[in-house]
């Protein structure tokens, strides 16, 4: 009783340290996936200044979640935006290249809500009283914002009133954040379907997947396409000419480094593509740039056409964008989609064709380039950034090519280059079907190929991923269900039963338990609940085939035999339990038996820990609930495999090692699980062990022989508490153990008279 009382202490402390670990004010604080540098985006979420500057009216914000983490805001029950950080989200870097922390939020129509800085490492504004002061009150303006709209220079008299020329690090580092926020927006808002229709646009590119790479490896996988030319053509062509479309982060961020590439993004509106085209050799590309468009594309207040060199970049973001500014605005309030047929241009010309659609490039699309950063990059005698307004007549995933008409010094020495692209399949991002039907991947087929796999749904290519684990899984109950169904054949054996038993428990401890992961909880429990209900989408649990197949299989096996059959058989920390138990009682390590009464008492905390579980979810919250379900060593000891914090790794263990000394004890007495398995289970239909008139008076071997003190001492087996281990039918068929078959076997057996030789006494 000792030991009984020194774990129910330790369970207590351990209740005690959850319960007294903090609990936020709301929902979102309780934990997250998003973690970094800047800590769990939950708890930096917390700051009330936070949900005041982003969503002041809100009432509830749920835990952060997904890759990239978001929180879901609602007011009144209903959605009305998203909470992000940009650290997380696009990973944004400043001036010094140093990431910082911004909290933003997105509301349904696609606007930025507010923000709220909450780290930076700006070498010009950190420790700076009055341009940190600036930098904190600008973004406490940013309201209503249009993530569609292209992110212009900050300008002058934003940061404290002080002048661009005095603090040009500090206006870059304000720029580059807010186009953090825009494009940390525009990223939130295509994956929750705010700004994109995705009936139109089933196949879209992947503008955010990164991964450091060199220009050679961009060449060689199509993502930069270049052709060389005759050095002395006399129509001006250049000697090498290389264009790639560089709006996926994967292209652009890797040509341009991470701030410059953010920078340009930011200056094109949303859906527009961009364009870089680079040229060596004594001659520009920009040759081929039509005269006419020239002419028409003067930077307002300048008598000629703006000079598109490789200046320095920071000059440029102070300087170029407020030349181009106004320009920029006339043109998105005169834009219009340009028409699928060849344009009609006279002289010069570059022209972006895709099958019937032909869209002409001039001076008017072009933005400030900077400089190729790439690794292992050639040098470029003149680059470009256009900007390609195709609308969604364009495709940018498929093939397309540029077509340059260079026009030498005498007008009768042209010359029509092509240059064939098409962006690398990495880079596209779509239902596999969509893919496949536009002949950007192969159709591959499942299951010996009888199933086109791009045709199932989300859950099935889930359960096609794990048919192998399916089958294992479905072998083995196959095996349990015939251990069952022949129990009378098997248990006659008491080494085969022994050593059967012994076999499916170590298979359901180590494949079923640490490698397939497959362990039902109280948390599958509330699932389900919540899914009959109506709180939960089935198709979510469906994503789970082996939880699913063992919720099925229990559920059969409680309707017909009740409780014991997954707790006996198929539950992985009850596999550990009675193993190790083997072990200490293979060691003689003394067990310890509660009277029965002490026993019967003892049941009943496993219903109490179930009523409350279930009060704390449906009276205050289910994350609470959850939290309550740690009750459970399952994750630690069987999920995670120990490899949690040490309070969760101690309770495990101590539960364990009690169980040296008192068989299962955790789950005789303290699982939820098993108390709603037992309290389901009495509506079970078949009472299937057998027992025999003598059971309970006289004989009591059975009784004491049970494992889990599952038999009263008249007799009856409690089929609520029993976990069918067949141990009592092992002694039932036993005629040299159960007294009844003893007594048939000593009275059948013939008797032999012995006597005595009558010479011997003599």
């Amino acid at each position: 009783m000792c030991v009984i009382r020194t774990l129910c202490g330790m369970i207590l402390i351990f209740v005690g340290h959850i319960w007294a670990s903090p609990v936020p004010e709301a929902s979102w604080l309780a934990g997250s996936d998003g973690e970094g540098d800047f800590g769990p985006l939950d708890y930096r979420l917390s700051a009330r200044s936070v949900v005041k500057a982003t969503f002041p009216d809100a009432d509830e914000i749920s835990l952060a979640s997904g890759v990239p983490p978001v929180a879901t805001v609602y007011r009144d029950g209903d959605v009305i935006g998203y909470l992000f950080s940009t650290y997380e989200t696009i990973d944004a870097r400043g001036y010094a290249g140093e990431a910082f922390d911004i909290v933003a939020g997105v509301d349904l129509d696609g606007k930025v809500t507010g923000a709220s800085l909450l780290s930076h490492n700006e070498p010009i504004v950190k420790s700076q009283g009055a341009l940190e002061w600036g930098l904190q009150n600008y973004f406490s303006t940013l309201h209503n914002l249009n993530i569609l709209r292209p992110v212009h220079n900050i300008g002058e008299g934003r940061l404290g009133g002080r002048a661009v020329d005095s603090v040009s690090g500090a206006t870059i580092s304000a720029t580059l954040m807010y186009s953090a926020i825009i494009l940390a927006a525009r990223r939130v808002a295509r994956e929750r379907g705010l700004i994109e229709n995705l009936e139109e646009a089933k196949i879209v590119l992947d503008l955010d997947t990164y991964e450091k790479t060199s220009w050679p490896s961009l060449r060689s996988e199509g993502s930069i396409q270049c052709r060389k030319f005759d050095p002395n053509n006399k129509a001006g062509v250049p000697t090498e000419i290389c264009i790639s479309l560089v709006t996926p982060a994967g292209i652009g961020r890797n040509l341009f480094g991470d701030k410059w590439y953010g920078y340009h993004l930011s200056q094109i509106g949303y859906g527009v593509q961009l364009l870089w085209i680079g040229s060596r050799g004594a001659n520009s590309w920009k040759g081929a740039l039509s005269d006419k468009i020239v002419s028409d594309s003067y930077v307002s207040g300048s008598k000629k056409p703006f000079q598109f060199s490789q200046l320095n970049p920071e000059v440029m973001l102070e300087k170029a964008v407020d030349k181009l500014e106004e320009e920029t605005e006339e043109t998105e309030e005169t834009e219009t989609v340009p028409s699928a047929t060849d344009p009609t241009v006279e002289g010069p010309s570059i022209i972006l064709k895709q099958g019937d659609f032909a869209l002409s490039l001039g001076f008017g699309e072009l933005i400030p380039p900077t400089a190729v950063r790439a690794m292992d990059a050639p040098k470029f005698d003149s680059v470009g950034l256009i900007k390609v307004k195709g609308g969604n007549k364009f495709q940018p995933y498929l093939p397309w090519h540029l077509e340059l008409d260079f026009v030498g010094v005498d007008e009768n020495e042209t010359e029509l280059i092509n240059i064939d692209y098409q962006i690398p399949s990495k880079y596209v991002v779509g239902a596999d079907f969509d893919l496949e039907e536009s002949g950007l991947q192969p159709i591959k087929y499942v299951l010996g190929g009888l199933v086109r796999e791009s045709k199932l749904t989300d859950w099935q290519r889930a359960w096609v991923g794990q048919a192998f684990n399916i089958f294992v899984l479905v072998m083995l109950l196959v095996v349990v269900s015939a251990v069952l169904v022949f129990k009378h054949v098997i248990v006659r054996r008491r080494q085969l039963y022994r050593w059967v038993r012994l076999s499916i428990l170590a298979v359901v401890l180590v494949w079923l338990g640490w490698i397939a992961g497959a362990q039902l909880s109280i948390v599958n429990v509330f699932a389900y609940a919540q899914a009959i209900a109506g709180r939960l989408e089935w198709s979510t649990l469906l994503f789970e085939p082996l939880i699913v197949i063992l919720v099925v299989y229990t559920a059969l096996s409680l309707i017909l035999l009740g409780r014991g059959v997954f707790c006996g058989w198929l539950c992985p920390f009850g596999a550990f339990q009675e193993l190790l138990s083997q072990l200490a009682r293979f060691a003689r390590v003394p067990q310890l038996t509660p009277s029965f009464t002490l026993n019967e008492g003892l049941w009943a905390v496993k219903y109490l820990v179930v009523i409350g579980l279930a009060a704390v979810s449906v009276l205050w919250s289910m994350e609470l609930g959850l939290l309550g379900a740690e009750v459970e060593p399952f994750k630690t000891a069987i999920t995670l495999k120990f490899e949690r914090p040490w309070p969760y790794a101690v309770y495990a263990i101590l539960l364990l090692v009690v169980g040296l000394f008192m068989e299962r004890f955790f789950c005789r007495f303290l699982c939820p699980l098993g108390g709603v398995l037992a309290f389901l289970g009495r509506f079970r239909l078949f009472q299937w062990l057998k027992r025999r008139p003598e059971c309970g008076a006289p004989c009591h071997i059975c009784e004491v022989s049970c494992p889990v003190q599952a038999i009263e001492p008249s007799g009856t087996i409690n089929m609520n508490e029993c976990f069918q281990c067949l141990d009592c039918q092992v002694d039932y068929y036993d005629d040299r153990r159960c007294p009844p078959l003893v007594f048939l076997r000593k009275k059948n057996e013939p008797t032999t008279i012995f006597f005595p030789n009558p010479l011997a006494a003599k």
